[in-house]
This record gives C-alpha cells, sequence and structure tokens, in this order.
C-alpha cells in the first residue's frame, strides 16, 4: 500500500462545521484579495493578486465538491460564519496601501492557520489549496519589510496597526468558534491553546516583515 493510501485511510470525515469554517475562510481571503488588487499600485501586484484569487476559488471549488459529495448545501455551511466578514470590513478601514497590505498579511495568514488546525486530520486535506495562504505571505512579505526597513516611525504606526487587525480578528473569529466547538477544537481549553499559538505565530509573521507583533 502506498504511503498516500495510508494517509488517506487515517482521515476522517469532517463535520459540516468544520467544512463551513474552512470555506468561509477561503472565501474572506479572496474578498480580501479582491480588495487589494484593485488598489494595488502596480499593475504587476495586481495580476499577482488575481493570480492568487485563482488559486483561492480553485479551493472554494473543491470544497464545493465536498459539500456535493455530502449533500450539504454549500452557501448555508458559509452563512454559519459569514457575519464576521462584515464585522471586520466596518471595524477596520485602512487609510493607504500599506495598512490595505498588512491587514490582508495579518488576516488572510490568521485564517490560514485556523482553517488548517480546523480541518487537520479531516477529509478536507483533499480540499487544497484551501487551508493555506495561497501564496500571500510570500507576496507581502518581501514589499512590507523593504518598505520600513530604513523607516522607525512607519514601522511603528504599523506595527500598532497590525496589533489591532490581529486582536479585533482574532476576538471575532473565537466568538464564533466558541459558539461552534463541534469544529473539532473540543474544550474552551483546546480553543485556549490554539488561540495561544496564533498569536505566537502572528508575532513571528510580523518579524519576519520588519514589524513588532
Amino acid at each position: 500500500m502506498s504511503q498516500n493510501s495510508q494517509n488517506a485511510e487515517k482521515l476522517v470525515p469532517a463535520t459540516p462545521a468544520q467544512a463551513g469554517f474552512v470555506a468561509y475562510a477561503t472565501l474572506a481571503a479572496v474578498g480580501r484579495m479582491g480588495k487589494d488588487s484593485t488598489m494595488a499600485p502596480s499593475v504587476k501586484e495586481s495580476v499577482e493578486l488575481a493570480e492568487m484569487i485563482v488559486k483561492a476559488v480553485a479551493g472554494l471549488e473543491q470544497l464545493r465538491a465536498w459539500a456535493r459529495r455530502n449533500d450539504e448545501d454549500f452557501t448555508a455551511l458559509i452563512s454559519a460564519f459569514y457575519g464576521n466578514v462584515n464585522d471586520l470590513e466596518s471595524r477596520l478601514r485602512p487609510k493607504d496601501w500599506w495598512e490595505r497590505l498588512l491587514k490582508s498579511y495579518v488576516t488572510i495568514g490568521l485564517f490560514a492557520d485556523l482553517a488548517a488546525e480546523v480541518g487537520a486530520g479531516t477529509d478536507l486535506e483533499h480540499c487544497r489549496p484551501a487551508m493555506t495562504d495561497f501564496g500571500y505571505e510570500e507576496f507581502a512579505k518581501p514589499l512590507l519589510a523593504a518598505h520600513v526597513k530604513d523607516d522607525s516611525a512607519e514601522a511603528a504606526r504599523l506595527s500598532l496597526w497590525g496589533r489591532r487587525v490581529f486582536g479585533e480578528t482574532l476576538g471575532l473569529t473565537r466568538e464564533g468558534l466558541t459558539l461552534r466547538l463541534e469544529l473539532g477544537v473540543h474544550g474552551t481549553n483546546k480553543l485556549g491553546e490554539m488561540m495561544t499559538q496564533m498569536g505566537h505565530r502572528h508575532e513571528a509573521r510580523m518579524a519576519a516583515a520588519g514589524l513588532a507583533g
């Protein structure tokens, strides 16, 4: 038996809530990248973002196929979490391109980390490139690092913005996950551990971009 076959046998069926959260995270990334593409300062960056959107949409189609196989309503799965997207957009309005870029860097990275945790060990592994950041970190990190390299005031400004984005995004997401512990994150202690882990990953992500988390 091949290694791939053995790994496939170990995967358990995802719950509708798990699939819904992963699909929500993927759709949220599409929305963020779409806005970034229209506001990008150059055609090159706009095209790169469009290519990432194509990857994310491919992930959505894989998740839609999962829903069909399991006789689930795809849009209903997402709807359980969708209100958080509107809440985040109303609370966190970037003032310029760099705040916009950092907002997406933080939120898409966080959603990718959470989706990977929620879907780990389930048949949602077959729905990749869902549960990834679709290449956003590789795109944004060098741009941010170069921008703040010789400007400590700008680094401080964006670091403060990044902390706010992360805090509010994590707070809203935790609220949604707490209400739906059937996601596979069993119990508040496990959820707390996962949120702490997300904080460490955020700090590492910010440091890689030359910013303080």
